[in-house]
């Protein structure tokens, strides 16, 4: 019973640690000019940083809407997690801060 009980105490640790360690990103920032993308109809919002890497924005209507009038503007953005989708690394935008005096 005791072998048992420490098991499950070792597994549910492991857990615990890889969950903790999956949110570290959340507060991670990149700092670039606000463009587009692609070639119509699949064009989309991304962030290039000052090493010519572009991210791909996911994030909520409103937030893409306002950062579309935005192109070439510098933003500091945060995000909660990354991925890679198609090719392309895609973040998951928590934040938008612009670094421009507009």
């Amino acid at each position: 019973m005791k072998k048992l009980f420490l098991i499950v105490f070792i597994i549910s640790a492991f857990y615990l640690i890889s969950c903790c360690s999956s949110s570290a990103q959340e507060g991670n920032t990149v700092k670039g000019a606000i463009a587009v993308v692609g070639n119509e109809p699949f064009t989309r919002l991304a962030i290039i940083v000052d090493d010519s890497k572009v991210y791909v924005l996911d994030c909520s209507e409103e937030l893409k809407k306002e950062l579309l009038k935005k192109q070439g503007r510098q933003y500091a953005i945060q995000f909660s997690e990354s991925r890679k989708e198609l090719g392309s690394e895609v973040i998951t935008v928590e934040k938008a801060v612009p670094l421009d005096k507009e």
